[in-house]
């Protein structure tokens, strides 16, 4: 795992480059946030194409201001991170593309985050935005990156939605993939505390002609409040 590039994280990327407002990263947008840092997470990076796109996006933007951004691109696999710290270097030799982007690699165990009494510095902070491609091929992934969320994904303001955007490749081998992260966000919630749910799924297909056509589920994932029973 981890040491090629797998086509839900091309998918995610590609979206990424194609529509950066999408996910909040517009000049504009992200001169309006509110923190003084936009954070944001990639889970089980791998290669770190995802982290690399956003990269790449805010170089072409020529973004610059006082407010920093640090992408977090993080896996469990130490080959795989030397491979992704190596990646990183490679791309953005100074650490990021401009002062005010930074982009590191680092471990995340999704498994005993939750449970962790004392976090590593880069974690004792919220995200703005969480991301993952193929990163759900086991039955427990699902309610491990759900614990990772609860205490990861910021939670939203009167102006401001965090989102977690994951992509499942769909595969006849593994169609418990999209099934599990469906039942594990749409657990019931306690009335009075917010809770994660699926607040946007897509279909997407890529392919056709010379290749075949693959489909992916693309998630959005964000806070739910069952007592205002609003998103």
């Amino acid at each position: 795992m981890g040491a090629q590039t797998w086509g839900g994280s091309c998918v995610l990327a590609d979206l990424i480059a194609g529509d950066p407002e999408s996910f909040g990263l517009s000049v504009a947008q992200l001169n309006a946030h509110s923190s003084e840092v936009f954070r944001i997470l990639e889970l089980g990076a791998g290669t770190g194409l995802v982290s690399l796109t956003i990269g790449n996006v805010l170089q072409q933007l020529k973004f610059q201001n006082t407010r920093r951004i640090e992408i977090v691109a993080t896996d469990y696999y130490p080959r795989v991170l030397d491979n992704l710290s190596n990646n990183i270097r490679s791309n953005f030799p100074e650490g990021g593309p401009s002062s005010d982007v930074s982009i590191v690699a680092h471990p995340l165990d999704w498994s005993t985050f939750a449970s962790e009494g004392k976090r590593d510095g880069l974690f004792n902070e919220p995200f703005d935005l969480v991301l993952g491609a193929d990163i759900v091929y086991e039955p427990e992934h699902a309610p491990w990156i759900r614990s990772c969320l609860l205490h990861l994904l910021r939670r939203p303001s009167a102006t401001e939605m965090p989102l977690s955007h994951l992509i499942v490749t769909k595969r006849s081998t593994h169609s418990f993939e999209a099934n599990i992260i469906e039942k594990v966000f749409a657990m019931d919630c306690d009335p009075l505390v917010p809770c994660l749910r699926v607040v946007e799924r897509d279909i997407l297909t890529y392919g056709g002609d010379t290749r075949e056509e693959v489909e992916y589920v693309y998630y959005k994932i964000g806070w739910f409040y069952p007592a205002q029973g609003r998103k």
